[in-house]
């Protein structure tokens, strides 16, 4: 039995592969605008969530608070995710571009989900006062509203 091999769908397919090196996404906070009064940015706010800072107000500490990597802990990396991405970019299912701001948009909503559900270690007590209530990274919105995904293609618009 002969095996007929449509060209044209090894063009797509070659297409899609070319596509997909390279090509990214990333999910975090962006840009430079300040998040407070001293200039600092929200990435940098987020930062000192993370991993932990000693910073301003007298001997006030901010202890470690690891939204964001324990976002990919409990995901387990995005494996199957990415597999998925793959599969449906390379069966023409899919665009990379496609597929790939699917999966930062799912990374940036359970970073969301997990910076909303952070509560140890509790705001110290002058926090509490200050804020009104002991929602350890939740104050304004911003850092929660700031989390994005951005995808880079490259290759071309696909």
């Amino acid at each position: 039995m002969a095996v007929k091999l449509d060209k044209k769908i090894l063009q797509k397919l070659k297409r899609n592969v070319r596509f997909m090196d390279g090509s990214n996404t990333q999910t975090g906070f962006f840009g430079a605008k300040p998040h407070d009064s001293k200039g600092n940015t929200t990435a940098t706010i987020a930062l000192w969530q993370e991993y932990g800072t000693q910073v301003g107000r007298g001997n006030s500490k901010i202890p470690e608070r690891p939204f964001m990597s324990s976002t990919y802990i409990k995901a387990g990396n995005y494996r199957s995710s990415l597999v998925k991405a793959a599969r449906d970019i390379l069966t023409g299912k899919s665009t990379t571009k496609t597929s790939l701001d699917k999966l930062g948009k799912k990374v940036a909503m359970d970073m969301q989900l997990s910076l909303w559900a952070w509560s140890t270690p509790p705001n110290a007590d002058s926090t509490v006062d200050r804020k009104g209530f002991d929602f350890p990274l939740v104050e304004t919105m911003t850092l929660f509203n700031s989390i994005k995904s951005r995808t880079k293609i490259n290759g071309g618009k696909k």
